[in-house]
């Protein structure tokens, strides 16, 4: 058994593959440190898909997280927690299997005071039967009373609930036993000290039975504080009434007092609950109008995006109507000058264009017989073109005719005997 015999050392490899899901955080405490204590230095570790040795980092570190495959840590380790009470268990199974019936309480003390002994195993047997045979029946739990180790003749008080299994002392308690358990458990944990309920009546497969119950701290086992909590048998069959009449008033009340403790601590956590619920309703609402008001903004927004879309395509538009119009100008214009320039070429009247500082601007083929003009002479002064006619006063008479805008007309002679107007 993992959890009840002494492991193995100095192994290569513990392969153990889907059995930790099926235990406990309790347990599981105790397996990996067996686990690091069973690997030589260096050793590997391979778990199954869903199992992980996460929270001992100091004891194994992972080669590979997808495979689950881990390596032992041989530095900073924490010293693995040895099976206990091996003896004790295979006499819980027994004490459930047989139905043995309480017996008488008596006081016993250890056989074994030194440290050595010639005859020291045998010891251990005779003090583990008398432990077996007249010692109370006992439980290990921890805070939350679920069973960290069970002692002999258990199976009398305690039995297995219906339905998924459970380890919890006061859900395996037999009918009787649950409210003072409860009651002692919760005191003891509370006050860090023993508390005790006294002529409980339980009914068991023999008959009802009256035992007496305590709880006290026992320390610290695996790793957790823990609370011995032991059932002593009283007495059992008609008896059981008689006996239990005594002290049934005293502990009711005190069983009363603690279940009305209870129902308080319910109210309480419940009206902090409410609180909180009702907190997180208020939360909820401003965080709903926060989001409507948000909602809003973005209509908002989207309207407005779509005005400023309607608009775009408004003078997108308007652009391509002025396109157009341009587009029809420029080709008025091309046909216009297309017309003046074969005006130009076939008219014989001798023409020349001049902005206001007499800069050549264009002319017409006839002009070129008056003027030595060339077509790259476009741009420069009139003045500077050699003539073939003697006109001292025509820049004056041009720059007249720009200022007034009236015509000058001069009869004028070409070099060639030609007149011209």
């Amino acid at each position: 058994s993992l959890i009840r015999d002494p492991p193995f050392s100095n192994i290569d490899l513990v392969s153990c593959r889907n059995l930790l899901i099926y235990l406990t955080s309790e347990l599981q405490e105790q397996v990996i440190p067996i686990f690091h204590y069973a690997l030589r230095p260096g050793g590997f570790l391979f778990l199954g898909i869903s199992e992980n040795v996460s929270q001992h980092p100091q004891l194994f570190t992972p080669l590979d997280k997808k495979h689950r495959l881990f390596r032992r840590v041989d530095s900073g380790k924490r010293a693995a927690i040895f099976p206990m009470f091996a003896k004790s268990a295979h006499n819980v199974r027994r004490s459930a299997a047989t139905g043995d019936k309480g017996e008488r309480h008596v006081n016993v003390k250890p056989l074994m005071t030194g440290p050595s002994h010639p005859d020291q195993d045998a010891l251990r047997q005779i003090e583990a039967r008398v432990m077996d045979r007249y010692a109370p029946a006992h439980v290990l739990v921890n805070a939350d009373g679920d069973v960290l180790h069970y002692s002999g003749r258990t199976g009398m008080y305690l039995e297995a609930p219906a339905g998924v299994p459970n380890s919890n002392l006061i859900a395996m308690a037999r009918k009787g036993l649950r409210a003072p358990l409860r009651a002692i458990l919760r005191d003891a944990a509370k006050t860090n000290k023993p508390a005790s309920f006294n002529g409980a009546v339980v009914e068991t497969d023999a008959g009802p039975q009256v035992v007496d119950l305590v709880a006290e701290p026992a320390g610290e086992l695996a790793g957790q504080a823990a609370l011995l909590v032991v059932i002593s048998y009283v007495a059992e069959g008609k008896d059981a009434p008689a006996r239990a009449a005594d002290t049934a008033s005293h502990d009711g009340e005190a069983v009363l007092q603690h279940t009305e403790q209870e129902l308080q601590t319910m109210r309480e956590k419940m009206q902090t609950l409410v609180e909180e619920h009702e907190t997180s309703v208020e939360e909820l609402k401003s965080a709903n109008e926060e989001l409507l008001s948000v909602n809003e903004e973005l209509q908002s927004s989207n309207e407005e995006l779509e005005t400023s879309k309607e608009e775009l395509q408004s003078v997108n538009e308007e652009l391509h109507t002025v396109n157009s119009e341009l587009a029809s100008k420029v080709d008025e214009l091309d046909h216009a000058n297309s017309d003046l320039k074969n005006l130009f070429d076939s008219t014989q009247i001798a023409t020349v264009f001049l902005d206001s500082a007499l800069r050549i601007r264009g002319f017409t083929p006839a002009f070129t017989e008056i003027f030595k003009q060339i077509p790259s002479d476009r741009g420069r002064p009139l003045t500077d073109i050699a003539s073939a006619i003697e006109m001292p006063s025509l820049a004056a008479d041009i720059r007249k005719t720009i200022e007034s805008g009236d015509p000058i007309e001069r009869k004028i002679e070409h070099l060639n005997d030609n007149r011209f107007f």
